[in-house]
C-alpha cells in the first residue's frame, strides 16, 4: 500500500523539482530567440514536422471528438438536445477537446521524438562537442523547437476545433435529424471569438511546455541507448501531467475569473 503512494509522492518532488529548471531553459531559449532568423532553415523545419505532418492526426482525432460530443448531447438530453447541440459541440471543442487533444498528440508524437532526438545527441556527446565549437546548444537545438511549437500548436488546435465541429455537425444533422440552420445558429449564438482567443492562449501555453519539457528531458539523458528510453518515457509522462495540470490553473483564471 505505501509503495504506489511513495512512488507518487516522489514523481510530484521531481515535478517540482524539474519545473524550475524548466523554466530557466525557457527564459534561456527565448533569449536567443534572434538568432532563429539569421538561419530560418532549423525553425522552418520544426515548424513542418509539427505542424503539417501533425495534420492528418489532428484532423482524425478531432472528427470523432466532435462526432462523440454530438451523440453525448442527445445522450444527456435526449428531449431537447436539437436546441443545445451547436452550443455543446462548439463550446466543448473550442474550450476543452480541441486545445487538450491537440496537446496530447503534440505530446505524444513530436515531443517524444524531439526528446530522442536531443538524448541521442546528448549521449553519444554531439551535445558536447557544439559547446567545444562555440555554439550554444540552447540556442541551436531548443529555440527552434519551443519557438515552432508556440507558433504551431495554436494553428493545429484551430484546425482539430474546425474538423471537429464539422464532425459533430454530421452526426447532428444526419444520425440525429438536427436541422443544419438549427445547429449552426445556435452555435454561432455562443461562440465568439472571445472563446477563440482562449483557446489560443491555452494552445500557444501548451505548446512552450511540451517542447520545453522535451528539449529539457534531452538534454538531462544519461546512460547510453537505456537513458534515450526513460528520458522519452519520462519527458511524455510530465508533459502529459502538465498539460492537465495548465488546463486546470488557465480554466481557472482565465474562464473561471471572467464570471467570479
Amino acid at each position: 500500500m505505501l509503495r504506489p503512494l511513495q512512488s507518487i509522492i516522489d514523481f510530484i518532488e521531481e515535478l517540482f523539482a524539474q519545473t524550475g529548471q524548466m523554466v530557466a531553459l525557457w527564459l534561456e531559449a527565448m533569449a536567443g530567440i534572434g538568432a532563429i532568423f539569421r538561419a530560418p532553415g532549423r525553425l522552418l523545419a520544426q515548424m513542418a514536422e509539427m505542424g503539417y505532418r501533425s495534420l492528418p492526426l489532428a484532423a482524425f482525432t478531432g472528427f470523432f471528438a466532435g462526432m462523440v460530443i454530438s451523440l453525448q448531447m442527445a445522450i444527456i438530453n435526449p428531449d431537447t438536445y436539437q436546441s443545445f447541440i451547436g452550443w455543446f459541440v462548439g463550446v466543448i471543442m473550442v474550450n476543452e477537446f480541441g486545445p487538450v487533444f491537440t496537446a496530447i498528440i503534440i505530446a505524444g508524437r513530436v515531443g517524444a521524438a524531439m526528446t530522442a532526438e536531443i538524448s541521442t545527441m546528448k549521449v553519444t556527446e554531439e551535445i558536447d562537442a557544439l559547446r567545444s565549437m562555440g555554439i550554444s546548444p540552447v540556442r541551436f537545438l531548443v529555440t527552434p523547437r519551443i519557438v515552432a511549437a508556440m507558433l504551431m500548436n495554436p494553428i493545429l488546435t484551430v484546425f482539430c476545433v474546425w474538423v471537429g465541429i464539422m464532425g459533430g455537425q454530421m452526426v447532428a444533422t444526419t444520425y440525429l435529424m438536427t436541422p443544419q440552420s438549427v445547429f449552426w445558429t445556435n452555435l454561432t449564438d455562443n461562440v465568439d471569438l472571445v472563446d477563440f482567443y482562449r483557446c489560443l492562449l491555452k494552445s500557444g501555453i501548451f505548446g512552450a511546455v511540451i517542447a520545453t519539457v522535451g528539449c529539457h528531458a534531452g538534454l538531462r539523458a544519461r546512460g547510453g541507448a537505456e537513458g534515450v528510453g526513460r528520458a522519452t518515457t519520462n519527458s511524455v509522462v510530465i508533459s502529459l501531467t502538465m498539460i492537465l495540470i495548465l488546463d486546470y490553473l488557465v480554466t481557472r483564471f482565465v474562464y473561471i475569473g471572467e464570471i467570479f
